[in-house]
């Protein structure tokens, strides 16, 4: 399993290596306090690593909420299942 992880390692290296050879020209780029010259492919992975950080953060927050609800929900099961149990050891009584 190792052995197949670094070679899916080494063929993101080998494509991300390749890419930035391809794509080495400079662009400017604007922004609101000014501008910088960077290279293309710098500028690429840049924004790659952004989006990701930004939808991982996201995602993680969504979990987080839903792991919260799942506890509230089981904490709500439990108590309800106790008082099933309890009203089913009440001994009934009959009006005769």
């Amino acid at each position: 399993m190792k052995l197949i992880s670094y070679i899916i390692i080494l063929v993101i290296v080998v494509f991300g290596t390749m890419f930035a050879m391809l794509n080495s020209k400079t662009v400017d780029f604007n922004y609101y306090f000014g501008n910088v010259t960077v290279a293309l492919s710098l500028l690429l992975a840049i924004s790659l690593f952004l989006g990701v950080l930004l939808g991982g953060g996201i995602g993680f927050i969504r979990v987080i909420t839903l792991r919260l609800k799942i506890r509230r929900l089981r904490r709500k099961l439990k108590n309800a299942e106790q008082e099933v149990k309890n009203l089913r050891d009440i001994p009934i009584k009959d009006k005769n």
